[in-house]
């Protein structure tokens, strides 16, 4: 996920990444997001790396709705 496609969209409410090959999204652009109640991040490549730290903790601090954590390789 790039900034320029999202840092002009505050007011995101639901962000669909699913199916991106993402390994580690990002924590701090997510954090950003102020109106954000859901994002979809399934079917990624996620591995329980130093990389990945970030958003884990991110998505087990926020109120947001991870879907797809369930892919996440612990």
């Amino acid at each position: 996920m790039t900034r320029s496609v999202i840092e002009g969209t505050r007011v995101l409410a639901k962000l669909v990444i699913c199916g991106n090959q993402l390994t580690a999204p990002d924590a701090d652009l997510l954090a950003g997001l102020e109106y954000l109640e859901e994002i979809d991040a399934g079917s990624n490549p996620f591995e329980c790396t130093c990389a990945l730290l970030p958003f884990l903790t991110w998505a087990n601090s926020t109120p947001v709705l991870v879907l797809g954590s369930e892919d996440i390789d612990r």
